[in-house]
Parts: structure tokens; C-alpha cells; sequence
């Protein structure tokens, strides 16, 4: 029976990757671009999801949480004021949507595409990190254990989850790579510095949520 997980399997290709936990042993192992992303998995309702996403995109590097920053001199000479500005959690759906989610739940054929459409749909979210290496198979390793010396994206991802009370952990996400394949021609392959200019314009591009630079 096809699964939510097997959608994956058939998007990838040689060109283009994606690996829940359960296909990591798949993951190539030459130099390229990678991104986590959060599954879009619609358990008990939308609002649940929603309000998961919601917190996980709140997060900023430079605050190692919520992202929030304050003064507390606004640059008025006589009139000085306190300022404290921090990213939005609640979530608003229309009032209908319970409604609407209602009807999906009670047609489980409805549901079914529904839920395939939305998980599919992960592709189009804003990635959690993204980055650059030269071997794809051992830096997914590598940010599962938490190994020093690498980056601490596993530190932070999962200190957010402590303080915000989910259980989320890297094992959950979807692991998405674009492999850089060396090529039989060498005067066709990329050079160090071009690939990292491939992955700092993709960090601007994509603005990863726990991308510290």
C-alpha cells in the first residue's frame, strides 16, 4: 500500500532528492545543497499544524528563540520611548474552516487526497536550514548526532523544541538535496568557491529558519 512517505520516493531523481528518516541509507554520497523541511502532516485538525508551523517559523538564530528584539531609547531627545517588537505565533483561519475540515474528515476518500496534496505541498514551505557539503549521506548523520565541529543547527532545533514544549525531532523532518555530480569533463565542474556562492545566494533566497548567517 502506497504511504505518505513513498510520495517522495517517486519525486526523486538523480538531479533532486528527498529522504524522510526511513530512506536516509539512500542518500548520496557526493558534495551538493541541502534543506530541511517540516512534513505537512495534518493529524486532529489544521489548526494544530498550523499552530506547530507557526512557532517553529518564530524562531530567529540571533535570539536562539523566539525572535524578539527591544530598546529602550527610541531616539527621541525629550521623549525617549521603550520599543519591543517579536514575531507573531497566533494563527487565524477563517471561520468556516471548521466547517470545511469537518466535511474533508467525513469523506475518507476527500481526506485522503486532501492530506496528499497538503504533505506534498511541504516543498513550497520555507526551508528550517539550508546548507552545503561535500558528502550529503554523512552531513545528515552529522546533523542527527549533533556532532561537534560541524554546525549546531541540531543544538538549536532541538533546544527550540524543549522550550516550546513539542517533541519534534530531526528524525522527522525531510531531508531535500540537489547533488553536485562530478563530471567527466573537469573544466565543467564548479570550483569550492562556486558552489558556496550557490549556497549563500539559496540562504538569501530561501531565509532557512534556523539559518544563523
Amino acid at each position: 500500500m502506497l504511504t505518505l512517505d513513498d510520495i517522495w520516493r517517486r519525486l526523486t531523481t538523480e538531479d533532486i532528492g528527498f529522504f524522510p528518516h526511513g530512506r536516509r541509507e539512500k542518500i548520496p554520497t557526493v558534495p551538493g545543497v541541502y534543506a530541511w523541511f517540516l512534513p505537512l502532516r495534518v493529524n486532529k485538525g489544521p489548526d494544530e499544524l498550523l499552530s506547530l508551523y507557526r512557532n517553529i517559523s518564530a524562531y530567529d538564530a540571533g535570539c536562539r528563540g523566539l525572535a524578539k528584539w527591544s530598546t529602550q531609547d527610541a531616539g527621541f531627545r525629550w521623549d525617549p520611548l521603550s520599543v519591543e517588537v517579536s514575531r507573531g505565533v497566533s494563527v487565524q483561519l477563517p471561520p468556516a474552516a471548521q466547517q470545511y475540515w469537518s466535511a474533508i474528515s467525513a469523506d475518507l476518500v476527500v481526506r485522503d487526497v486532501f492530506r496528499q496534496a497538503l504533505f506534498t505541498a511541504t516543498i513550497f514551505s520555507r526551508p528550517l536550514y539550508v546548507g552545503l557539503t561535500n558528502n550529503l549521506s554523512r552531513r545528515y548523520h552529522n546533523h542527527l548526532s549533533g556532532a561537534p565541529g560541524q554546525n549546531d543547527f541540531h543544538s538549536r532545533f532541538t533546544d527550540y523544541m524543549k522550550a516550546i514544549g513539542e517533541a519534534l525531532t530531526l528524525e522527522q523532518l525531510l531531508f531535500a538535496c540537489v547533488p553536485i555530480r562530478r563530471s567527466n569533463d573537469h573544466n565543467a565542474d564548479m570550483t569550492e568557491e562556486q558552489i558556496a556562492l550557490l549556497e549563500s545566494m539559496l540562504k538569501v533566497i530561501c531565509q532557512p529558519v534556523f539559518g544563523d548567517k
